[in-house]
This record gives structure tokens, C-alpha cells and sequence, in this order.
């Protein structure tokens, strides 16, 4: 279920996932649940669709609600199209296989959340979600006839997220801890899994807070995360994103350490036109030896 650990939209892909710490709309479901008791707008709703390394593609949605004194509420979506796969089954020949078709392995996962505000500096928030793994019908064994008999191997497990927010009120600095994919083992037949816990800190700040130019058209965040995952090195990441006049954003981003993963770069746009918050953004990040990432998503807000 790694797909889980994959970025849901542009902006956190452009910043290097540094995203714990980070103001935004129903997006933060997919990084710091509590981060989403600070959405300005009534409702946020967004889109996106990355087109991942070996033509996998995952698309991602969200929905949040402010409902008042009483909290923000909110849904997210994702789901995983590995594309068609051919299917193999050991054979005593120069190949060592016999290819019997063609199988589609998908991913998906639905989850409720909220989050609140308890003072102007404080939030916290969860998400409880219900992931699913679906490898197709996978060839198990002969039949007394000779014939290959399936198996359908899927398995779905309930899956937490929870988080804190905290605006120090020095500046814009915040301060941010969250943990996602809280879950039991799966097991697939024989073969246990567990999902990609990860274990997040972050600070953020705009920069120019320090300078004369705190009152003037630019911002310039800066935003850093360390991660521990359950299954990869302890990470560092680092992104910034340069905005004028809250409209145009320009932003980069960095991990360390990976194996082939180089620096993001993305861009976003948003305007409000009667009352409506339109935004679209775009992401490229560098694989090494694989393809590059691209990705684009469109925000909605009112």
C-alpha cells in the first residue's frame, strides 16, 4: 500500500513534502489533518492527478466544510491505476515461464476527517480512512484437468492519521507534528505487510517577516520537515515558495536522502472572481534513471 506515501497534489510535491507546518485547504487531510482547521474559505475542494514513474497514475481528492465554532470537516480520496500487467506462471522451459494473459492490479482509499481550532495559536485534528490493495486473480494451482485455478488477492484495513498545529506567534513561524497511516498488519495468503507509517515534524515561516518587505506584495515561505518512515532512512525535507501579490506561486523543493529522486519544481496560480477561489498548479519532479514526476491538480473554493 506504499501508495499511500505518494504526494496528492502539486504544491506539496514542488516544496519537497515539506508540508506538516503548512496552511492550505482540504488538501491537508493527505498531510496534517490538524493543519486543516485554519482553511479561510467556507468550503475547499481539490483535484489532482500525478503521472508517476512506469506509466502508474494516481489521482487524489478532497472536501472540507467549516462549520463554524464546531470545527472543519472533510473527506479525502485516492485511488491507483497500475495500468495492465502481464501474468506469468513458472514453466521447465529456456524462459522458465508461460505468459497466460494480461491482470490489473488497483489501489483506492476513501477517509473522513476533521479538525479544530481550540484557541488562535492551537488545532488538532485526525482522519480515520479505509484502504484497499487489489492484485488481481493470481493463478494458484492446477486442477485434477490440468487447468490453472485463481485467487482473488485483495485485501482492505482501516487506517488513522492525527496531528497538531501550532502558530508560535512569533511572526508567521508554525510548528507542526503528525503521524499518518496508523494501521493493523495485512496480510495477503501467506505474506504479512504493514503500511507506510510515517512520523512527521515541521516548521515553516515566511522569511520576509525578518525584513522591510513584510508588508508588501511578496512572501517568501520557507518550509522544513523531518520524517521518519517505517520503511526508509530518516528524511530531511526542504521546500520554499515565492508568492506575489497572493496570486502567482513559484516554488522548489528538496529530500535528502533518496536514491533517485532529485529537486521539484512547480508553480500555481488563484484568483477569486464573485466570491469563487480558482487555482490550478503544476509540479515536476526528477527521478534519475526513471521518468520524471509531473503533476497538476485544480483547488475550488467559496
Amino acid at each position: 500500500m506504499k501508495f499511500l506515501a505518494v504526494s496528492a497534489d502539486p504544491r506539496s510535491a514542488a516544496l519537497g513534502n515539506a508540508m506538516t507546518s503548512l496552511v492550505g485547504g482540504s488538501d491537508a487531510l493527505f498531510y496534517n489533518p490538524a493543519a486543516l482547521a485554519w482553511q479561510e474559505a467556507d468550503t475547499d475542494a481539490m483535484i489532482s492527478n500525478t503521472q508517476w514513474i512506469a506509466s502508474i497514475d494516481y489521482n487524489h481528492a478532497s472536501l472540507s466544510y467549516k462549520a463554524g465554532n464546531l470545527g472543519v470537516f472533510g473527506g479525502s480520496l485516492a485511488f491507483a491505476d497500475y495500468g495492465d500487467l502481464t501474468q506469468t506462471v513458472f514453466e521447465d522451459s529456456d524462459q522458465g515461464y508461460r505468459e497466460i494473459g494480461s491482470f490489473s492490479p488497483s489501489a483506492w482509499m476513501a477517509g473522513i476527517g476533521y479538525a479544530r481550532a481550540f484557541s488562535d495559536q492551537f488545532s488538532a485534528g485526525g482522519q480515520v480512512k479505509y484502504a484497499r490493495q487489489d492484485f488481481g486473480a493470481a493463478p494458484t494451482r492446477y486442477d485434477e484437468g490440468g487447468e490453472l485455478q485463481f485467487t482473488d488477492v485483495a485485501q482492505g484495513v482501516l487506517a488513522y492519521d492525527f496531528g497538531v498545529f501550532y502558530k508560535t506567534g512569533f511572526e508567521s513561524l508554525n510548528f507542526a507534528l503528525s503521524a499518518r497511516n496508523f494501521s493493523q498488519e495485512v496480510t495477503f495468503e501467506d505474506e504479512g505487510a504493514q503500511l507506510p507509517l510515517t512520523l512527521h515534524i515541521g516548521v515553516s515561516m515566511d522569511v520576509l517577516d525578518l525584513t522591510p518587505m513584510a508588508t508588501g506584495p511578496h512572501s517568501l515561505l520557507l518550509s522544513v520537515d523531518a520524517e521518519n518512515p517505517r520503511d526508509f532512512s530518516e528524511q530531511l525535507k526542504v521546500g520554499a515558495e515565492y508568492t506575489f501579490a497572493e496570486t502567482l506561486s513559484l516554488r522548489a523543493g528538496y529530500v535528502s536522502p533518496t536514491d533517485e529522486q532529485g529537486i521539484s519544481l512547480g508553480a500555481g496560480v488563484k484568483q477569486s472572481v464573485a466570491g469563487l477561489g480558482i487555482g490550478a498548479d503544476y509540479a515536476y519532479t526528477d527521478f534519475g534513471v526513471f521518468d520524471a514526476v509531473h503533476r497538476v491538480a485544480v483547488h475550488l473554493s467559496f
